[in-house]
């Protein structure tokens, strides 16, 4: 006999979530591909300058950077900590977007599943990510996605379970 206490291994998923889970995963694979299709082929636009030019790449990091950037303080950060890690070519100054939009995919379903069931959650996750809009702002170096992937988190932490509390709740949402 073994002194060593048994492994417990969670129970299996249930066929219909391992089906909802596949489904969300190719679906934000082939976002991801969509997302990631001739991403630095274009060169920037003039809103994509700005951008550039507010992150400050290629700069030391400084708080009146953060705070007089108009666009969010938060994108402008992370344009800046991608260019300083990669560079500054047009894919990298788009990266921030792109894994924005490629996370909105299971974001999106999570949020379907909350509010209108989960068969609905494949739809809104194969619907999320083939489409064109969301493709081509995912490939823009501006927040548009950012501010997607935020509303999308906050109402799927609205529409939290009502077992949690209101404080844990409102400070998810708010989080978002």
């Amino acid at each position: 006999m073994s002194d060593r206490p048994a492994v417990a291994f969670p129970p299996p998923l249930p066929a219909r979530d391992r089906a909802l889970l596949l489904h969300v995963l190719a679906a934000t694979l082939l976002a991801a591909a969509l997302r990631a299709f001739r991403l630095g082929a274009q060169s920037l636009w003039i809103d994509e300058l700005f951008t550039w030019m507010g992150a400050d790449v290629g700069r030391p990091l400084t708080a009146g950077m953060l705070l007089e950037n108009i666009h969010g303080p938060l994108y402008g950060l992370l344009v800046h900590l991608c260019g300083g890690w990669l560079g500054d070519a047009e894919w990298v100054l788009r990266l921030p977007s792109v894994l924005a939009g490629v996370a909105v995919v299971p974001v999106l379903a999570w949020l379907a599943a909350r509010w209108l069931g989960r068969d609905e959650a494949v739809w809104a996750a194969w619907l999320a990510a083939g489409s064109p809009f969301l493709v081509w702002y995912s490939q823009e170096a501006r927040g548009y996605m950012q501010l997607v992937l935020c509303a999308c988190l906050a109402g799927a932490l609205l529409l939290g379970p009502a077992r949690r509390s209101g404080l844990a709740r409102a400070a998810g949402y708010v989080a978002a």
